[in-house]
């Protein structure tokens, strides 16, 4: 595998969302992840966010997660 640029770094910061995961107390909290770099905006969010690439408390998280777990810019993810 490549070393990670920084279009890799741009592009998973890019493709990272945030959603909010309840709990059964009646609160939750908010999950940032990481899509495939071509999977964002499409499908629902729930199925975007099952198929994460990586997941995290802060999009700093996620995306260092992503990048650490082979993500790479322009290519399917999954």
């Amino acid at each position: 595998m490549r070393e990670a640029t920084e279009k890799d770094y741009k592009a998973a910061r890019a493709a990272a969302e945030k959603i909010f995961w309840p709990n059964h107390s009646g609160g939750g909290e908010y999950i940032w992840f990481v899509n495939s770099d071509r999977g964002i905006g499409y499908g629902y969010i729930g199925d975007r966010f099952n198929w994460a690439y990586a997941k995290g408390r802060t999009r700093r998280e996620a995306v260092q997660k992503a990048i650490d777990g082979g993500f790479r810019a322009g290519q399917h993810n999954w």
